[in-house]
């Protein structure tokens, strides 16, 4: 059973509402301890297929990254296809770097069936995508979810919206 803790006072549109969430894991199968959640969801001013196309693209995730900044290799370990869309995978990577060697990141690529993404804002219309990023950490032990270390909160915090601006820059899109 899992429980959670909010940090409500990271959820600004100061910093692209980021959600950052504390939960305690003690699901059968899984390490115990305490899994710090950072995510968002934010619109990119490009089609959904250019999106996604650059970030499955193993060769160019140093550019979004931030847990590969700097690191140009990332080896991919394992990848399981799903659904009939070829391009919809989940794969298990680990940067190049021999600093991070015990360090995993597990990619999950979905695209429905949306060729593309339309909005509309002041009667022009505009084509665009929703990209969601999430980056998850064990903190510590279960006891530790009602007094998590708050560098690792804001750290957290940190590569999603890092991460966001990178996509945004490596894509050229405005924050619409």
């Amino acid at each position: 059973m899992s429980s959670n803790k909010d940090f409500p006072e990271l959820n600004t549109l100061d910093n692209d509402g980021v959600r950052v969430i504390v939960r305690k894991c003690r699901d059968p199968g899984t390490e115990n301890g305490a899994i710090l959640t950072a995510t968002t969801s934010f619109w990119l001013s490009c089609t959904p297929q250019h999106a996604f196309n650059f970030l499955k693209d193993n060769s160019r995730r140093f550019q979004w990254d931030i847990l590969c900044e700097g690191h140009h290799q990332v080896e991919e370990l394992h990848r399981i296809t799903y659904g009939t869309n070829p391009g919809n995978f989940t794969s298990i990577i680990r940067t190049l770097n021999p600093e991070d060697k015990d360090m995993r990141i597990l990619q999950e690529c979905y695209a429905n069936g949306m060729e593309s993404g339309l909005g509309e804002e002041a009667g022009v219309s505009c084509e665009g995508s929703v990209v969601t990023v999430a980056y998850q950490l064990l903190i510590g032990t279960p006891a530790e979810i009602d007094n998590p270390d708050l560098d690792a909160v804001k750290k957290m915090n940190k590569f999603v919206t890092s991460t966001v601006n990178n996509i945004r820059h490596a894509l050229k899109c405005s924050s619409f």
